[in-house]
């Protein structure tokens, strides 16, 4: 996920014929704030089902639980949000 930070304009609604006559192009600079990072499990003991109610938790060992997330158990999709 990323956030504009520098910008003369509002990037929300970019009209290009409101640009000065000396502007040919738009220019913004953006931080990345947060990394997703998305995936799908599945449950070999129960013949590749997606897991009922599991839940992961992203972290490190000073800072054992950042985020956490429940796995969807239609398809086994998860996602999690990081710092870069």
């Amino acid at each position: 996920l990323v956030a504009p930070v520098v910008a003369r304009h509002d990037l929300d609604n970019i009209r290009l014929d409101a640009l000065g006559a000396h502007e040919r192009a738009l220019h913004a600079t953006f931080d990345v704030e947060h990394v997703l990072v998305e995936g799908n499990c599945m449950d070999l003991s129960a013949r590749g089902a997606p897991p009922r109610g599991l839940q992961l938790m992203l972290g490190t060992r000073a800072h054992a639980r950042h985020h956490d997330t429940i796995v969807m158990s239609n398809f086994g999709y998860f996602q999690l949000k990081a710092r870069p």
